[in-house]
């Protein structure tokens, strides 16, 4: 087996509890990789040499991994979730649990005494998004609801064919090159909560994947010496350095706004982030290279670089401070069908999961913890929860569309 010694080595390092966040992740792909047969060769023998304290009882540790790794009915899709209260320390009456079978991961670890919420607090469930609910708000005002139209040709603006494919991807063909002094005309996408994630291609071929609760809103075709888009959401761009690359176009300098704040690229891959409910804005360059402009700073950032912009109480107070040691996986968990979390608090879990359920949190008392984990989002709002929920640092109940969290 080409990755047994690293996977071993992964392995007593979360059950020492000094693997990092990275390096947790990488168990978990590597994980992914193997066989139930294959990953208990690997693993029974640790079970045998772990000696991190007299007490632990090996037997049942060996015991416990056979049961579930000859469990394939795996009822979460969920690769790991702890808290920061079992990152501290290993716990000496360790519960460990590995889920494979459903070619992912849950591991699971709760720090001795800590209370066992009722796991009957879910009187609802909500459901993951099974469809987009997104629309496309034209220049003469329509709306096009995308869920109800069929693939083909949707709409007609100034001359460029709006179309759907039939994986629901939106298309704006323009066969014109860059023609100068068009009056342009905008439409606006609009993603609501509880939808899943829609892309779209823009008529100079640039691409654009856009999260639950996220507008944008461009030109129909673009003119003149620049591309502007605006936005408020989260989006992940990959933008064509020629407008219209099939036909051979001049570069022209591509800008995304988000009120004051500007990100200006030529062609690149990055990230915006720019919720309301989110205390900063924050870019992710994943490719390339951009300029982010706000309030009289500005910052260039390379790959691997995240800038954070945090609004003053003026357009002018804006600062602009850049980020190198970023997870790009953290970063595109969305676009990827997946939450992931690296020592987050509740309220930075709860934001995401707001938009993607389409719920309200409320918050009963306060829950100091943070947490680290990967959740598929195709799960149901309870599955996430009782992920939580066996941290053992938490109770959550669903009513309606509200989740009440307490301590």
């Amino acid at each position: 087996m080409e990755h047994a010694s690293q996977i071993q080595s992964l392995f007593l390092k979360y059950m020492q509890g000094t693997a990092s966040a990275a390096e947790q992740a990488e168990l978990a792909e590597l994980v992914d990789q193997y066989s139930n047969a294959e990953l208990e060769e690997v693993l029974e023998p640790l079970a045998a040499s772990y000696t991190a304290d007299p007490n632990f009882n090996i037997s049942e540790w060996e015991k416990e991994i056979q049961n579930i790794l000859n469990d394939k009915q795996a009822p979460v899709r969920t690769i790991w979730f702890r808290s920061s209260r079992t990152i501290k320390r290993l716990a000496i009456a360790a519960s460990i649990i590995l889920v494979i079978g459903t070619g992912l991961w849950l591991m699971l670890r709760k720090e001795s005494g800590l209370p066992t919420p009722n796991p009957g607090l879910v009187a609802h469930d909500v459901e993951p998004p099974k469809n987009t609910r997104a629309t496309i708000t034209l220049a003469d005002g329509r709306v096009i609801n995308l869920d109800s139209v069929n693939a083909g040709t949707v709409a007609k603006e100034s001359n460029v064919a709006v179309t759907k494919t039939t994986d629901g991807k939106i298309v704006y063909n323009d066969s014109r090159l860059n023609t100068p002094n068009l009056r342009l005309i905008y439409n606006t996408l609009t993603n609501p909560r509880g939808s899943k994630v829609i892309d779209i291609t823009l008529s100079d071929g640039s691409h654009v994947w856009l999260n639950a609760g996220s507008s944008i809103t461009y030109p129909v075709t673009f003119s003149g010496n620049e591309r502007k888009v605006q936005m408020t959401g989260e989006a992940y761009f990959e933008i064509s350095a020629s407008p219209n690359p099939s036909k051979g176009g001049a570069l022209r300098s591509f800008i995304v706004e988000k009120r004051d704040m500007q990100v200006e690229v030529l062609g690149t891959h990055f990230n915006v982030n720019a919720y309301d409910d989110e205390p900063n804005i924050k870019v992710t360059l994943l490719e390339g290279k951009v300029n982010v402009i706000a309030g009289g700073a500005k910052k260039t950032i390379i790959p691997g670089e995240q800038a954070v912009v945090a609004s003053g109480s003026r357009p002018d107070s804006y600062q602009v401070r850049t980020l190198n040691s970023i997870d790009p996986d953290e970063v595109l968990a969305w676009k990827n069908n997946k939450f992931k979390f690296n020592s987050a608090d509740i309220k930075t879990i709860g934001r995401q999961l707001e938009k993607w359920y389409d719920v309200e949190f409320v918050y009963e008392s306060e829950v100091p913890d943070h947490f680290t984990g990967i959740i598929s989002r195709d799960v149901t709002a309870s599955d996430v929860f009782k992920m939580l929920k066996n941290t053992g640092t938490m109770n959550v109940r669903i009513e309606g569309k509200k989740v009440f969290v307490s301590r």
